[in-house]
């Protein structure tokens, strides 16, 4: 640690980071498939090395200790622990991840951190999935519509009948909401729920990767149309960002993976770039948490928290299983509908909170703003893993094999 940085606060500080680096098991990120502890297991699951006992013993083995158990939650749940410890550290040690301080995290994570995320992203995405986005226009068409318009139509609506009714909520609390709503689908979390459903997982891939590319243009336009009146920012000085920060990184990455020996130790290392990916995105919340803990009224209060923790899992819960009982009605096969499904109800963290900050950078507001998406993010991976039996009725899949 830098100077300065020593003790027991900069061990919290930077616990979560740890955490993610070498925590077992995996944990949601740009590029790599994660496993919810709710989702079907597939045999071998949980066994690594030699001789160590499986979390889900089987006739004849021993059953696994609490200590086993609590081992296996935490290596299965590394990120949503790692995203609370962040929080955690930022309340007790501010000034050390704030704008400045001696970690420099505005330097270190805002600029080249987040340039290293979207590098690792175009790293990582084959070219071959963006030539694969059209051949089932209609369907992508429709994900993209309900992504990028009926999400953020429908909330703006709320927002101002919200506003219209003088409810005691935060005024920044719930352009955090409008802003989540423009957000793209998740990266890989779409792909393992539909998976898991029996869904067409082709189609399921083909739009994270579409909608995450199209997001870095389309998002930013969405909340500068939303927000411009309520937010300073200049649309030259967002388009000059993400260029910078997004497009050329994203870029470089295609272009660096068109060298076999680069794509070669790419694939070898994906699980190492996951890894550098969740601890950054760790580091962006505990330098967000630490700007809002040192600037009075900025932190939530409980009554925000409440709202959020009652209202996010109804919205949903609602949506899924809504949207399940409306797409069974429609011409859509089955397997579509339920790809169709998990890509229209879920919005990203690994590409949003990067992206919000790089829009955000210097609005007081910015922790009301990543709120929302932070607690979704969780949500959205154990309540689609809880409900995963109600979405294959209301699809009538209960008789086809996962």
């Amino acid at each position: 640690a830098p100077h300065g940085a020593q003790g027991p606060a900069a061990r919290v500080c930077l616990a979560p980071v740890f955490l993610v680096a070498f925590g077992r098991g995996a944990s949601p990120g740009p590029s790599a498939a994660v496993r919810s502890p709710l989702l079907p297991r597939t045999p071998g699951v949980g066994q690594r090395g030699r001789g160590r006992a499986s979390p889900c013993a089987t006739a004849g083995e021993r059953p696994p200790s609490a200590v086993e158990r609590a081992r296996t939650f935490v290596g299965q749940n590394t990120f949503p622990i790692g995203m609370a410890l962040a929080v955690a550290a930022a309340r007790v040690a501010p000034a050390l991840g704030a704008n400045g301080g001696p970690l420099r995290l505005d330097i270190t994570v805002g600029r080249l951190g987040v340039a290293a995320i979207f590098f690792l992203s175009g790293l990582g995405i084959r070219t071959s999935e963006l030539a694969q986005a059209a051949t089932s226009v209609r369907l992508n068409a429709f994900v993209q519509l309900v992504t990028f318009a009926l999400w953020p139509g429908m909330t703006w609506l709320l927002v101002q009948l919200v506003r219209a009714m003088h409810a005691p909520l935060s005024s920044a609390l719930l352009d955090g909401l409008l802003v989540t709503s423009c957000l793209p689908t998740t990266v890989n979390m779409c792909v393992i729920m539909t998976q898991a459903a029996g869904g067409n997982v082709a189609l399921a891939i083909t739009n994270a990767v579409f909608s995450n590319t199209a997001g870095v243009f389309v998002t930013p336009l969405l909340l500068l149309g939303l927000m411009g009146r309520t937010i300073d920012v200049s649309l030259a000085d967002v388009c000059a960002k993400l260029a910078r920060t997004v497009v050329l990184p994203v870029l470089l990455g295609q272009l660096a993976r068109s060298a076999p020996p680069v794509q070669a130790f790419a694939a070898r290392r994906a699980r190492a770039s996951k890894k550098v990916s969740e601890a950054v995105l760790l580091l962006i919340i505990y330098n967000t948490f630490s700007e809002a803990f040192l600037s009075k009224g900025a932190a939530l209060s409980g009554a925000d928290l409440l709202a959020l923790g009652v209202t996010l899992p109804i919205a949903y819960a609602g949506a899924l299983l809504g949207g399940a009982r409306l797409l069974a009605r429609t011409p859509i096969a089955p397997g579509d509908a339920v790809a169709v499904l998990f890509c229209t109800s879920q919005k990203t963290l690994a590409f949003g909170l990067p992206l919000i900050r790089l829009v955000f950078a210097g609005n007081a507001d910015l922790a009301f703003f990543t709120a929302p998406i932070m607690i979704l993010h969780p949500l959205q991976l154990l309540a689609g893993s809880v409900l995963q039996p109600a979405v294959r009725k209301a699809l009538r899949l209960d008789g086809r094999a996962v």
